[in-house]
C-alpha cells in the first residue's frame, strides 16, 4: 500500500543557520521555535509522524508547517537572492513571515477609541449638569446621556462598565468624606452630623 509522500525540500546554509537560532531561542515566540524545528527536521526528510513523536505535537500541526514551507520555497529563494544591503535581514523577515500566524479576520469593534474617550469623559462631569437627579452617575444613567448625546446608537451598562473600569474610573466614588461639598458650605451642620 502506497502511503502520501511529505513534502520535501533542501535548505540553503543561509535559511538554515536562521531556522537553527530560531529553534534555540529564548525571545522568540514558542510557535515559532517549534514551526522552525519541524522544518529543519523536515529537511532531514524525517515524515510527519517521526516529527510530531519527537517534538510532542500533533501530526496536522506537522503537515500544516511543512507544507507552508515547502509552498513558500520560492519567496525564501527570492530573499535568498538578494544582494543589497541588510541581506540577511532580507532572509530573516522573509524566514519568520512564513513561520508566523497568518492575520486572522475577527469580528471589528463595536465601538471607536473616540466614543470610549467621550464615554469615559461623560463619566467625569457632574450629572446635575445633564439634567439629572443624582448626585453622582451610575452605569445605567451613563449608557442613557451617551446615546441621549449621540456619542453612540445604543450601549449596556456593562460596555460602559468595561471601558470605566479599564481607565480606571469610578464615578461612584467622586464624593468621599474629605472632600464633600456638605462639609464645606455648612461646617457647623455637617460636624453636628
Amino acid at each position: 500500500m502506497r502511503g502520501y509522500k511529505a513534502a520535501s525540500f533542501i535548505l540553503s546554509d543561509r535559511t538554515e543557520k536562521i531556522l537553527k537560532n530560531l529553534s534555540t531561542s529564548y525571545s522568540e515566540p514558542s510557535c515559532v521555535v517549534l514551526r522552525s524545528k519541524i522544518v529543519l527536521m523536515a529537511a532531514q526528510e524525517k515524515t510527519n509522524s517521526q516529527i510530531a513523536a519527537a517534538l510532542g505535537t500533533a501530526y496536522a500541526t506537522v503537515s500544516t508547517w511543512r507544507n507552508r514551507f515547502y509552498n513558500s520555497i520560492e519567496f525564501i529563494v527570492q530573499a535568498e537572492e538578494y544582494n543589497g544591503p541588510d541581506s540577511d535581514k532580507k532572509l530573516y523577515e522573509a524566514v519568520m513571515a512564513v513561520l508566523s500566524d497568518k492575520p486572522r479576520s475577527g469580528k471589528p469593534p463595536v465601538f471607536t477609541p473616540e466614543q470610549i474617550m467621550l464615554i469615559n469623559e461623560l463619566a467625569c462631569k457632574n450629572p446635575k449638569d445633564f439634567g439629572y437627579e443624582l448626585s453622582q452617575w451610575n452605569l445605567s444613567s451613563i449608557a442613557q446621556e451617551a446615546v441621549h448625546q449621540g456619542i453612540v446608537q445604543s450601549i449596556s451598562p456593562y460596555s460602559v462598565q468595561r471601558f470605566l473600569k479599564f481607565a480606571g474610573i469610578a464615578p461612584w466614588k467622586n464624593r468621599y468624606w474629605l472632600n464633600s461639598p456638605e462639609k464645606h458650605e455648612d461646617p457647623e451642620t455637617f460636624k453636628k452630623n
